[in-house]
């Protein structure tokens, strides 16, 4: 198979680049435009300075706790296939889902759930991750208008 792949580079790749390119391997009867073009590819950095990749450190969040008081929030009312359900007691931490599930799949969901409750963002200030500044809407106002 070796033999084939050098003898496929030497008759038929006309370019020294594309030999390179093509065969990772050694090649035995390397000519000295294809040993320059190595030479250049290895020399030549992935990235020009001018195009490596800008990367910022993230701040780091303090986690929160999970909440001590359940949230209030106003149940809207959902198309026929959804329906409220709750983690917490008195009906406190809805969640949404779908009308259509069996009672023991819906046992399974709110057990599953309320294990992860803390991956769960009841408010913007709960996900984690996510700067509540970022998530506020802007307003932009013209000066002539």
């Amino acid at each position: 198979m070796i033999m084939a792949d050098e003898t496929c580079a030497i008759d038929f790749l006309k370019l020294p680049l594309e030999v390179c390119l093509t065969h990772s391997t050694p090649v035995k009867f390397k000519d000295e435009e294809v040993k320059e073009c190595e030479r250049y590819l290895e020399a030549t950095p992935l990235f020009p300075p001018s195009m490596q990749p800008k990367v910022e450190d993230l701040k780091s969040c303090q986690p929160t706790s999970p909440p001590e008081e359940p949230p209030k929030l106003e149940l809207k009312p959902f198309p026929s296939n959804l329906r409220y359900t709750f983690l917490g007691q008195d009906s406190t931490f809805p969640v949404i889902i779908n009308r259509s599930l069996s009672d023991v799949e819906e046992e399974k969901l709110l057990r599953i759930s309320r294990e992860h409750k803390k991956a769960l963002g009841w408010t913007i200030f709960d996900i984690k991750g996510i700067s509540p500044s970022i998530c506020t809407h802007k307003i932009l106002m013209e000066d002539n208008v």
